[in-house]
């Protein structure tokens, strides 16, 4: 009988960077939600635009950690998050995104 030893996935080379991306990104989200409540007409739409960055980047740093290349979804995550004013999750995203290409 053969046994069969299922091959253990590696995780791309921007995956650190897009975790990080993603937990800065959550950490920033909170306040930016808090500012926006005071402009309510643009904020909204950042705060939105801010979301999906942020959904993107997580995904993106979830196909990066099974190896799977990533760069389309964090590379887009980060122009979203950067477009929202979070900057340095944005950057942080892009950078991760290229990496794990």
């Amino acid at each position: 009988m053969a046994v069969v030893v299922p091959q253990e996935r590696t995780g791309k080379p921007g995956a650190g960077l897009l975790m990080a991306a993603w937990i800065v990104g959550l950490i920033f989200f909170i306040p930016l939600c808090l500012i926006y409540i005071v402009i309510p007409l643009i904020g909204w739409g950042l705060l939105a635009i801010g979301l999906v960055g942020l959904v993107m980047t997580y995904r993106a740093w979830e196909k990066a950690k099974m190896g799977e290349p990533a760069s389309s979804e964090g590379v887009v995550g980060g122009v979203l998050m950067l477009i929202s004013i979070n900057v340095i999750a944005g950057i942080l995203a892009i950078v991760g995104g290229a990496m794990s290409g």
